[in-house]
């Protein structure tokens, strides 16, 4: 149930460590989910396909945006990247806290909701698919959604 939740918000409840990868630098680099408690690091492959740090003086983290983005510090020049898929790495912490305390209650409710509903159905577990999850838990889910295009 909490990985439902997790995957139709975008949002992790639990601090989680999280990898999102990219094919180059862009104008801003994305994260995938939210809200982010720390930008760990962002690491690349460099033209001789050595794996390089990117300084933190180069970025700037948006902890403010849905989703989170991390833009190019004013004025910086990034350094030259391998053409491959995946060539940069933003490691990076997201999450609510260490507990569920920090969660926004329509996600706890949320989470009642559906925890009680496969309960009461677990016999049907096998026929029930996800497209039946009820109204009130995608409603709810809405609500949280990291980005509505989602």
């Amino acid at each position: 149930a909490v990985q439902y939740i997790e995957d139709r918000t975008g949002r992790r409840i639990i601090n989680t460590s999280d990898v999102d990868y990219f094919d180059s630098w862009g104008s801003y680099l994305e994260l995938s989910r939210y809200p982010v408690a720390s930008l760990d690091s962002i690491t690349y492959y460099d033209n001789d396909n050595a794996q390089q740090t990117l300084s933190s003086a180069l970025y700037v983290i948006d902890l403010e945006s849905r989703p989170t983005k991390v833009f190019v510090e004013y004025n910086a020049a990034l350094p030259g990247i391998l053409s491959k898929l995946n060539s940069i790495a933003v490691n990076y912490t997201a999450g609510g806290g260490t507990t569920w305390a920090g969660a926004p209650e329509t996600i706890k409710q949320a989470l009642y909701l559906l925890v009680g509903d496969w309960y009461n159905n677990r016999e049907n577990s096998g026929e029930k698919k996800l497209s039946d999850i009820s109204y009130g838990v995608e409603a709810l889910l809405g609500i949280n959604k990291t980005n509505w295009g989602f």
